[in-house]
């Protein structure tokens, strides 16, 4: 997911570019028609103002088609926190500004401001699941628990365990 959010950030950098380049520049060159210069320059002045404004239109496309597609990526996901009881942890992990996957904690640099913590659950329907996550939830996620998880889109928010459960009652006779 990191590759298309810097994709998407890149493509609405060069479109805002190309459209501010396209209306300055065309702006600029029918102002020089204004001015009394000869017929050459002002004939250059003409082609290159109709330049900058194909200029301009291909940066409001390359705007307009970015939007378009980043509403579209976000639009399936809830915006309201969903409460998922019976939910398992299947793993989890960090990754570094380096790109390493990281899953003991003795190997991270907290420090690190491009550490990013990573949780997968599998959900009650039996779905599983990649959830973004800070680091104290990240901690109160050990691999195989089972608890109540809030989730917000690809966050999680919250996790609470839930203490014994599944493991069956230790003073039943095992006849």
């Amino acid at each position: 997911m990191k590759g298309k959010d810097k994709a998407y950030g890149n493509a609405l950098f060069w479109g805002a570019a190309l459209a501010i380049g396209g209306f300055f520049g065309s702006g600029l060159f029918l102002i020089l028609c204004a001015f009394p210069v000869g017929q050459t320059v002002r004939n250059a002045a003409l082609y290159l103002s109709g330049l900058s404004l194909i200029v301009f239109v291909i940066g409001l496309i390359f705007l307009l088609f970015t939007l378009l597609a980043g509403l579209r990526r976000t639009n399936g996901r809830p915006r309201s926190v969903l409460q998922y009881n019976d939910s398992k942890i299947i793993a989890r992990y960090a990754v570094n500004g380096h790109g390493e996957t990281l899953f003991d904690e003795y190997y991270m640099d907290v420090e690190d401001p491009k550490l990013k913590f990573y949780v997968r659950i599998q959900l009650p329907n039996g779905n599983s699941a990649e959830y973004h996550c800070n680091q104290i939830v990240w901690r109160h996620c050990g691999e195989a628990m089972t608890g109540t998880a809030l989730i917000q889109g690809d966050w999680i928010g919250q996790f609470t365990p839930q203490f014994g459960a599944g493991q069956g009652n230790p003073y039943q006779d095992m006849a």
